[in-house]
């Protein structure tokens, strides 16, 4: 009910930019090694690690969690939101997500959710569950205040989740992990919107954790990374040519909007001042 509110408020914000200065909605959709830096990191470091630009890369992360966190590994994902213009307004969004694999030895079912964060910090690859680039402690505490297992964390900072699904259904929702099933699962949220304008209107990129709710360690997900295939080719598998990605609509800041604003002011001023004249017989 929240995000349909959000929505139609949205739409009513759209609508009267279009009105007044023919604003045309846009997409912005970010993927690829350029565009995202990837951590699935473990109790003991780096599981693995995809970085914009650079090779060796990694194909796939991989995250579990374990009450304790012995044996947790958690995916941090930074994404730039660099493509899109400044001051623009955010009317949705998706981040899409390959799930390659969901099983783990003989453990094959999970009955598990996979909830998406936002964090305080802007973690580099140097990250750790200490710290965010290696050096400094997390805001939030020890793995930037997150516990997968029990599914809770900072205050504001989740933005939603998959769930798991028994059976696959028709259609088979996209919000839903079905075993041993590869293809993308989306997140999409009023919070994910407020998150992304949040991180537009200060001129940022996006911070995000993935953590999985179960508590026993043998349960793992498989997700494939932006790595864009130089260094692995082929061998890795075609299933890893499916890249993360995140998808912005937005609407751009009207141009000449403040020139028209002000335009509009300084004829009012005018008019006003040429009234005061008339009073007083000038």
């Amino acid at each position: 009910m929240t995000r349909n509110c959000m929505a139609k408020a949205g739409g009513a914000i759209v609508g009267a930019l279009a009105v007044t200065s023919g604003a045309i909605g846009a997409t912005s959709h970010i993927t690829g090694n350029g565009n995202f830096l990837e951590v699935s990191e473990g109790a003991g470091g780096h599981v693995g690690v995809t970085q914009p630009g650079t090779t060796p890369s990694f194909p796939y992360l991989v995250f579990r969690e374990y009450t304790g966190s012995a044996y947790d590994i958690r995916v941090f994902m930074k994404v730039s939101l660099s493509s899109i213009p400044a001051g623009s307004i955010v009317t949705g969004s998706q981040l899409g997500i390959f799930f390659t694999d969901s099983t783990y030895g003989t453990y094959t079912v999970h009955s598990d959710y996979v909830d998406l964060w936002s964090t305080a910090d802007e973690f580099t690859q140097n990250l750790s569950f200490a710290t965010y680039d290696g050096t400094n402690p997390w805001t939030d505490g020890f793995q930037a205040g997150i516990d997968g297992a029990a599914r809770t964390g900072p205050a504001g900072r989740h933005l939603d989740n998959l769930w798991f699904q028994g059976a696959e259904p028709p259609g088979t929702p996209s919000n839903k992990i079905i075993n041993q099933v590869q293809e993308y699962k989306v997140f999409s949220s009023a919070a994910l919107d407020a998150y992304l304008q949040q991180q537009i209107n200060a001129g940022k990129d996006a911070y995000f954790a993935l953590s999985i709710g179960n508590q026993a360690a043998q349960y793992l997900r498989f997700v494939s990374t932006s790595d864009d295939n130089t260094y692995w080719g082929n061998a890795a598998g075609p299933i890893f040519f499916n890249q993360p990605y995140l998808d912005v609509q937005y609407v751009p800041e009207p141009a000449g909007a403040v020139t028209v604003l002000t335009a509009a002011g300084g004829a009012l001023l005018a008019r006003r001042r040429r009234a005061e004249r008339i009073a007083r017989n000038e």
